[in-house]
């Protein structure tokens, strides 16, 4: 089992099925932009993993971003009302605690991971799944005609 597959199947089902969704898409858009090109000067199955990988990875960013302002949204909007907490579950939410601010704090973790990659500033210029699997696409025909 190759890196790729093990990333996967250790991820929770509902991720599991938005990878799978998120790489058919990646997918689409490598096969649209290679549509003209002979077979080959088309990506390699290593190649277009690892761009659906770092997609991926984008989109799982914008996930724990989007996750802590929904979170710090709803502790704002309960304190008008002088609700101090909520629970979902077990897990209690109020002011900015840990769980208010889990998705800033994994979205922090995984930013630290992925610049040691060198995607930070490739991820704050990407402004969709397309945009960032372009580039994707041109810095692999780059990094071949370097070898």
């Amino acid at each position: 089992m190759s890196d790729s597959e093990e990333f996967r199947f250790a991820l929770p089902h509902s991720f599991q099925n938005r990878f799978a969704s998120l790489g058919g898409y990646v997918k689409a858009i490598i096969n649209e932009e290679e549509e003209d090109i002979p077979p080959e000067s088309k990506l390699k199955g290593t190649e277009v993993q690892v761009i659906k990988n770092v997609v991926f990875l984008f989109l799982l960013n914008q996930l724990f971003v989007e996750g802590a302002k929904a979170a710090q949204k709803a502790v704002d909007e309960f304190a008008k009302y002088e609700i101090g907490e909520f629970y979902i579950g077990s897990t209690c939410f109020s002011k900015r605690n840990e769980n208010v601010m889990l998705g800033e704090t994994l979205s922090s973790l995984l930013m630290q991971e992925c610049e040691e990659l060198g995607l930070v500033d490739l991820f704050q210029r990407s402004h969709s799944i397309r945009d960032l699997t372009l580039e994707l696409i041109r810095q692999v025909k780059i990094v071949r005609t370097l070898d």
